[in-house]
């Protein structure tokens, strides 16, 4: 629904009023799934007396179990079917009400009498965000073939007051300045700004440029999803801790029952293969994540060759850093922020986010939410060349765009990616997923990685033209150092310092800026 209200008035002001209100529903549904806690019960069968089996639960039997035997040849009946199959799937809804009034035109003013009046916009802007999305029961409880999945239900409203001024300067210099306030329900105060630069230098020639920042507000998935399972490899502080292991980890480590029996009767809390790679987990929103700050440059030229007709050449320059960027916060990181605390501090359950097999110690459970802790850079150059010709009765358009990738770059058939990791991944190891020509892959970054490193992945670059052979992916490691540290962590940091060697000697070290430079240059 849309409606809009515009008035010119005498003064070449203009004034448009909006107003909208959307809804988006999505139903989906999902067919062969199968209903795991009935499949459970339908595989424990005991002697029904009669030379046959039936399911060993009596209220299963009631609520009509059907044995089934997967591993034989026309083990699953027609009954057994009905009995475990089952459809899934989502009901969701998104709603957005927007109220804008925005008032345009020219002011009584200019710079000099050689060039136009300043020009303006300015107005308000209110705008409400909805999203619901409900999973069918089986997935909610996660017993279907698919990951758990919980309800999502939130709402967030904000008011922007905005301006804008086009300021020519002199005939081949025009500045436009923008600013944006805005109030939101959820994060609060916002304000981000801009300075554009037009220079027509000639009729073939411009130069053109920006300075911004930017805001990004959390949206209703980051501040409400209400989570999805995963299952990504976690590393457990607490393994390898023995008796003699000193630190806070270790004193926490030692404070849970469980671990310390493990390592009075084994003489080590030491994970099995089963237990590293089984902790679950929920992804879900959080309403205490704020939102993501950019600063942005641009700068570029735009050239039209007065002697060939049609042709028209652009070249600019970008760079875009974002702080608190949002993202899940890596769970391994949650248990290593958890376990460093100082022992009078520990929260065995890390704030609800953790939970622990009374009986072996392993993580079953660890828990991570939408937070402020990642950071964005990317720059590069954009080219556009076009060309418009006549062409018989009809027109013909060429254009070419070559822009540079957001994070390969080609070396022949090769293809180079530079992964940054935390320190806390470099020190402890971790498995991450990294882009490929093919969709993501993971990697293994041992502990200890250094900066410098560099992982291939053989067959993930570019096919050989006129061959079979595919080149790799080159993966090399950038251990980032934050730049801004909070008490607890330079606590905890200052802790790790103590701890550590004033230098170290490793032959594996040397090297690093020789693959570096042979990685990222041509």
């Amino acid at each position: 629904v849309a409606a809009n209200f515009e008035h010119d008035f005498d003064n070449y002001m203009y004034l448009r009023v909006s107003a909208t209100h959307g809804v988006t529903d999505q139903v989906q549904t999902d067919y062969g799934d199968i209903n795991l806690e009935r499949a459970r019960y339908a595989l424990d069968v005991v002697d029904d007396g009669q030379g046959g089996y039936m399911c060993a639960d009596q209220i299963a039997r009631i609520s009509g179990c059907v044995p089934f035997n997967p591993f034989a040849l026309n083990g699953i009946s027609n009954d057994a079917v009905d009995y475990l199959s089952a459809d899934t799937g989502l009901k969701g809804e998104v709603q957005q009400t927007v109220l804008n009034a925005t008032l345009s035109g020219e002011l009584d003013f200019s710079v000099t009498d050689n060039v136009m009046n300043i020009g303006f916009a300015s107005g308000i802007e209110y705008r409400e965000e909805k999203g619901q999305e409900t999973p069918d029961p089986l997935r909610q409880a996660g017993i279907a073939r698919g990951n758990q999945i919980a309800k999502t239900k939130g709402s967030f409203d904000v008011v922007d007051i905005f301006g804008e001024l086009n300021i020519p300067i002199v005939e081949q210099l025009n500045i436009n300045l923008a600013a944006r306030y805005g109030d939101y329900s959820s994060v609060g105060e916002t304000f981000n700004w801009t300075v554009n630069i037009d220079a027509p230098i000639s009729d073939s020639f411009r130069l053109r440029g920006a300075v911004a920042t930017a805001v990004r507000a959390p949206n209703v998935s980051d501040l409400f999803a209400g989570g999805a399972a995963t299952s990504a490899i976690v590393t457990d502080p607490c393994n390898g801790i023995d008796a003699a292991s000193t630190g806070n980890i270790a004193e926490n480590c030692r404070s849970i029952d469980a671990i310390q029996r493990r390592i009075d009767n084994q003489g080590a809390f030491v994970l099995t293969q089963v237990e590293s790679q089984n902790t679950s987990g929920l992804l879900s929103g959080s309403e205490d994540v704020g939102e993501e700050k950019a600063d942005t440059l641009t700068a570029g030229f735009v050239f039209i060759p007065e002697q060939i007709d049609g042709l028209q050449l652009s070249v600019d320059y970008y760079n875009i850093e974002i702080d608190d960027a949002i993202a899940k916060t890596d769970r391994t990181v949650i248990l290593n922020r958890c376990y460093s605390q100082s022992p009078s501090n520990f929260d065995p359950d890390c704030g609800g986010l953790v939970r622990r097999d009374g009986r072996t110690g392993a993580a079953l459970d660890v828990n991570a939410a939408s937070g402020n802790e990642n950071k964005i850079e990317t720059a590069g150059v954009d080219i556009d060349i076009s060309y418009e010709t006549a062409l018989g009765s009809g027109d013909l358009y060429v254009a070419f765009k070559i822009k540079e990738h957001d994070y390969f770059v080609r070396d022949g058939i090769n293809i180079k990616y530079r992964l940054p990791i935390n320190i806390a991944q470099a020190s402890l190891g971790t498995k991450i997923e990294v882009p490929t020509l093919d969709g993501y892959y993971e990697i293994e970054i041992p502990p200890g990685t250094q900066t410098g490193r560099i992982f291939r992945v053989r067959g993930r670059g570019v096919a050989q033209l006129r061959g079979d052979r595919r080149g790799d992916l080159l993966v090399l490691i950038d251990v980032r150092i934050p730049k801004k540290l909070d008490s607890q962590q330079q606590k905890l940091m200052n802790e790790l310092g103590e701890s550590l060697p004033e230098t170290f000697e490793d032959d594996e070290d040397k090297g690093i800026f020789d693959k570096f430079r042979s990685a990222f240059t041509n």
